[in-house]
């Protein structure tokens, strides 16, 4: 499967994957202060267990940082 990740052309082995599993591939690991938008919609934490991405998706993941 092949997805654009913040721009980035990204490949994983699975034919099958949630968001929740694509985070875990990219090594993000905590939910909290993270956004996920799925072919620019903004998907609610919620349901990143049951939503699935399909190969050619576009995804973007922000990340909350703190700074001043």
């Amino acid at each position: 499967m092949n997805l654009i990740i913040n721009g980035e052309n990204k490949s994983f082995q699975a034919e099958q994957l949630t968001i929740r599993e694509m985070l875990g591939h990219l090594d993000i690991t905590q939910r909290k202060g993270v956004a996920v938008a799925l072919n620019n919609a903004v998907i609610p934490q919620s349901q990143w267990e049951k939503h699935a991405v399909a190969d050619g998706d576009h995804v973007e993941v922000i990340r909350a940082t703190q700074g001043g």
